[in-house]
Parts: structure tokens; C-alpha cells; sequence
């Protein structure tokens, strides 16, 4: 089976998105798929090639390693991957989708796979949408009547524009409060404000991210919980729950992605598995699974939690978490081929169930009116 693994993208977790897709390349090969790399670039540019298996491939690129690299697109109601000249260079069973950010976690990308026809991993456009802005996904969690910490959601120009208005937001919800742009991930743009000052430094430091911004209550005593939950409609199973530990306000991308100690069994910065009680890892695998349905989500996705004392709220959810959340699973005796395995099954099912669909409905309104137009 040939399956296309698609990762980088222009977005500021480009470089996540890379290890996330050199990860499920090289498991997907083990696992004995014939798994064919596709890569986009900083500035938007597609490419396929042999070199592109290990994360050193991707620093720095050496001119000559980038020629031997061929440019390769998708175009819609096919089924293969296009390089120069229109030549097919290999038709795709499925797409793994590894974009982590805008333009490739947000249904940007889900809505070219989808014309294409081939099946693909992951939240389809609107979940992927709803997921990526996080002032959507708050209305309809809201509307699910999910846990949520308070919040309000400024528009970046009014926020610069008329602080007045911001201030009055940060008065409404009594500081500290966390600034962060509406469609982002990995911790980039976030900055905690303790008064006026801070509050408009922060959303200035924001809003060079995104046009929207969203501002919370920061909560100074509390965890956070992360589970991961695989499936598509009411066929849901959850990971094991993960806790990071909150030695700072939040964990920066740095913290998250460059610190040796994170996610390491020697390291003090993450639990893993999460040390809470039965009735406690319960409850947030249920509210995970909630916050997957409520947005109509499909393939794998990490929801993340914040607990202040006896209180759970639910923070977002990631539809294309990094390393597609495959350490979570293993708490459950999962191994990532197992998972990566049972998301191309969930892609195929999806995709047969739109290919099911009725595209065409054959009416003689452009008879009546060709014959109109002619007398």
C-alpha cells in the first residue's frame, strides 16, 4: 500500500511538523508500507524525494541535497501524486496527514485532499477548522457545555487600536490573564499579563500572529492534563492521560520541543502517566471524548486539560497533535504502527463514506433556460 506522508507547511510549527512526519515515515516503513514522503517548505513549495527520512535532512539544506529533491503536487479527482510536466509519480492509497498549524491543521489542506479523492488522516474541513481557532472552538464547547476557564475573545486591530476595550476585558476577568492569537499551537505568541501594561504588550506581541485574539483567566494553582482520543463517530477509544508538570505559568515551545528533560522518564517536567485517581483519569477521558464529538472530530486528536483544585477545565483541542499523540497510546499498550495503522482504516472508512454520497442531481433547468435564451 503507498502511503503519501504529508508534513512542514507554511506555518510557524513548520519545524514540528517535520518531526512529527519524519517520525510516521520511518514506523509506516518498518510496518512494511510503502510510505512516500511529501514535504512542504517554508514558503509553500511541495517536494518529494529519498532524503527526506531522518530530521537532519531538513537543517539547513544543502543546496545540492534540495536539487535532487522533485517538486510534486495534488490536484483535484486525482489520485496520484504529480511531479514536472504532469508526469504521475506514484498513486497514494492515503494520505497521513503530519501539518501541524495554519494552512495544514486548519482545513486548508483537508479541503484540497478532499477533492482529490484520495482518503486521508484526520479531522475533515470543518473539524479541522473548528479545532485550529480557538475562539470557535470555545463557542461550541461552550455550546456542549464543556468546562471552560473564563474567557473573551478582541479582534488584534481593536485590541491596538482601542486598549480601552482590552482593558475592560482584563477588568471583567481580574488578573493575571494569558493572551493568546485565536489559530495557533505550540505555545507560540502566548504571553501572561499582571496588569494594564503587561495586558497590552501581550496582546501586541499576539496579534503579530493572528487577526484575533483570545484572553483568559490565567490560573495561578493548577495541572495540566493531556488525553488523546482515536476514532470517528460514536467508535471512540481514549489514550492514557498525561500530566506536564506546571513549573512555569505555561510551557514555552522551547520547554515543549528543545529541553532534553521534557517528556523524559528521568526529567521533572512531565508525568507520565498522569499520577491521579481512578475517578479523576475517569472523568477526563469522558470530557475528551465530548470535546471530540462536539466538533465533529475523526482520526486522532490530543485534548488539553487544566485543573484548579477540584475544578476541570477543558483548553483546547489539537486535531493534529504533535507526534500524532502516539506516546499517550502507548500508555495503553499501543504501539505507533498500531495506531498509524488504525488511522489509514479510519481514513479509508471516511473517504468510502463520502465516496457513498450523491454528488449530482440530473434537472432540465439549463435545457429550459438554453431554450429560453434562444427564442
Amino acid at each position: 500500500m503507498s502511503v503519501g506522508v504529508i508534513f512542514g507547511g507554511k506555518s510557524c510549527e513548520h519545524d514540528i511538523s517535520i518531526i512529527t512526519g519524519v517520525q510516521a515515515l520511518n514506523v509506516l516503513q518498518v510496518a512494511g508500507y510503502d510510505a512516500v514522503p511529501i514535504y512542504i517548505d517554508g514558503e509553500g513549495a511541495w517536494y518529494s524525494g529519498k532524503e527526506m527520512t531522518t530530521v537532519a535532512d531538513f537543517e539547513d539544506v544543502n543546496p545540492k541535497v534540495r536539487k535532487k529533491w522533485l517538486p510534486v503536487r495534488l490536484e483535484p479527482s486525482c489520485k496520484a501524486l504529480i511531479g514536472p510536466k504532469g508526469k504521475h509519480i506514484k498513486n497514494l492509497n492515503c494520505i497521513v496527514v503530519c501539518t501541524h498549524g495554519v494552512g495544514g491543521e486548519d482545513g486548508c489542506l483537508q479541503g484540497l485532499l478532499q477533492l482529490t479523492g484520495i482518503p486521508y488522516t484526520g479531522c475533515g474541513v470543518l473539524a479541522s477548522a473548528a479545532g485550529m481557532d480557538k475562539a470557535v472552538m470555545k463557542k461550541i464547547f461552550k455550546h456542549a457545555k464543556l468546562p471552560l476557564v473564563p474567557y473573551d475573545v478582541i479582534l488584534s486591530k481593536e485590541a491596538n487600536e482601542t486598549p480601552n476595550k482590552l482593558l475592560k476585558i482584563a477588568e471583567k476577568l481580574k488578573y493575571p490573564v494569558i493572551v493568546k492569537p485565536a489559530n495557533l499551537g505550540s505555545s507560540i505568541g502566548i504571553g501572561i499579563a499582571n496588569n494594564d501594561a503587561e495586558l497590552i504588550e501581550a496582546a501586541k506581541a499576539a496579534a503579530a500572529y493572528d487577526s484575533k485574539l483570545v484572553v483568559e483567566k490565567a490560573l495561578v494553582d493548577f495541572i495540566e492534563l493531556n488525553c488523546a482520543v482515536l476514532g470517528r463517530e460514536n467508535d471512540l477509544i481514549t489514550s492514557g492521560v498525561e500530566q506536564p508538570v506546571g513549573w512555569k505559568e505555561f510551557l514555552t515551545f522551547e520547554d515543549k520541543y528543545m529541553d532534553p528533560a521534557y517528556k523524559s522518564d528521568k526529567g521533572t517536567r512531565v508525568k507520565s502517566p498522569a499520577q491521579i485517581d481512578d475517578e479523576l483519569k475517569a472523568k477526563v477521558k469522558n470530557v475528551a471524548k465530548q470535546a471530540f464529538e462536539s466538533i465533529g472530530a475523526s482520526g486522532v486528536a490530543r485534548i488539553d486539560f487544566l485543573m484548579d483544585g477540584d475544578k476541570l477545565y477543558v483548553n483546547e483541542i489539537n486535531t493534529i497533535p504533535g507526534s500524532l499523540s502516539f506516546y499517550l497510546f502507548e500508555y495503553e499498550g499501543m504501539s505507533y504502527a498500531e495506531l498509524l495503522s488504525r488511522l489509514i482504516r479510519l481514513a479509508k472508512e471516511e473517504q468510502a463514506d463520502r465516496d457513498g454520497l450523491t454528488y449530482v442531481y440530473k434537472s432540465d433547468v439549463l435545457k429550459g433556460i438554453g431554450q429560453k435564451n434562444r427564442k
